[in-house]
């Protein structure tokens, strides 16, 4: 059988080595060679090495050192004779090899040590089977996902499935699967596409705007740039209305017992005259409502009476009790003693329950003294001054 060229070499080195004259001869151009390579820069030098490069040599270096040393010293054990047994009555003495206790001991520990890696065989062993079987059902639970995703079941119905879950795992099901999907998509953005073409009226134009603005997955995953280039829907008016489920004004059918807004505003203008309601001075005294501040009025007298005088002022506007307390602001309150800021002891509603009962006498600024007024009757000055002290 011919030889290769590895083999042609290897034999031809071999010779070289066991001839010594060959072999200095090898290793001086070898050493030639090399020298001429270092002058001409093909061989990196210890400065242009890097710091990794650096250490990587030394390591080499420190590795063959330690390599001839130990060839060497096993070289000079091999070369010095071997020590003669001297002749005589000595006699050579038993190795020591310990106690009884201590072999005894020493057995115990092997036999120990032989144990526990039997156990850990055993234990890698259980191990390996718990795994297999754990793979194994992760694939079944895998494959159940892959069935749910190719529509064996849907898959929005027996979990939460985002949008993008449900296309990387329609990307895994087989090919026809993921074309009859595709082309469900794109007949469903024609038809889309012609539908909203079709609207002519403002109000069908934000109906179908409102379809996309209520959801809030198109801006989630960033698909509004798709809906306009696809459904050629406006961006500028989505973004508009994102924040609100308002839309531009619509006719609105009113119900047939429905009030006129003329109505409102009128019984709104009547509780806040001040023959109606009198308005709160403190500054504190205010109430918001919807981010509307105002400032609290009270009414003067009860709803029953306040709806006779309305009808009485008003009587073209037919309206009942209960919808003219319905039309009540939220800022006109039914007056409440915690709502009060004044006394009312009985020394000082007594005071006034007796000046309110001297009617016909005024009490000039200024002046403690009462004066008559015309067309009423004389009040004897004394009587009032006594009255006034009896408190």
């Amino acid at each position: 059988m011919p030889l290769s060229g590895a083999e042609k070499m290897r034999r031809h080195r071999q010779r070289i080595k066991d001839d010594a004259t060959k072999h200095a001869q090898y290793l001086d151009d070898e050493r030639t060679r090399w020298q001429k390579r270092k002058q001409e820069g093909k061989l990196p030098t210890a400065n242009n090495r890097s710091a990794r490069e650096t250490r990587y040599v030394r390591k080499v270096w420190r590795e063959r050192y330690q390599m001839k040393k130990r060839e060497a010293e096993k070289a000079k054990q091999e070369s010095e004779p071997l020590p003669t047994t001297p002749t005589g009555s000595c006699s050579l003495k038993p190795l020591n090899t310990g106690s009884r206790q201590k072999m005894q001991g020493r057995r115990k520990k092997r036999k120990d040590r032989a144990a526990a890696y039997r156990r850990i065989r055993e234990l890698e062993a259980k191990l390996e089977a718990e795994r297999k079987r754990s793979e194994r059902y992760r694939k079944a639970f895998g494959r159940l996902k892959l069935s749910c995703a190719d529509g064996s079941r849907e898959c929005g119905q027996t979990s939460d499935c985002s949008p993008r879950k449900q296309a990387k795992r329609k990307l895994l099901s087989p090919v026809k699967s993921v074309q009859k999907q595709l082309v469900f998509h794109y007949s469903l953005l024609h038809d889309l596409r012609q539908r909203i073409k079709s609207c002519r009226t403002p109000a069908e134009k934000q109906l179908a705007h409102k379809i996309f603005v209520a959801g809030t997955l198109m801006r989630k995953y960033r698909l509004m740039v798709q809906a306009k280039k696809h459904l050629g829907l406006s961006l500028k008016r989505i973004n508009a209305k994102r924040k609100s489920t308002e839309f531009l004004p619509t006719a609105k059918s009113r119900y047939k017992n429905s009030l006129a807004e003329e109505t409102v505003t009128t019984v709104r203008r009547f509780f806040e005259q001040d023959d109606v309601s009198r308005v709160c001075a403190g500054k504190k005294e205010t109430v918001t409502k919807s981010k509307i501040k105002k400032q609290k009025r009270y009414l003067l007298d009860n709803m029953r009476n306040l709806h006779k005088k309305f009808v009485a002022v008003y009587p073209d506007v037919k309206i009942s009790l209960s919808t003219f307390a319905k039309l009540r602001p939220f800022w006109v309150k039914k007056p409440r003693v915690q709502d009060r800021e004044t006394c009312l002891c009985k020394v000082h509603e007594n005071a006034k329950l007796l000046h309110d009962s001297s009617w016909p006498v005024v009490f000039p600024s200024g002046t403690g003294t009462p004066k008559r007024q015309t067309g009423k009757r004389r009040l004897n000055r004394m009587c009032v001054q006594s009255s006034l002290c009896q408190l």
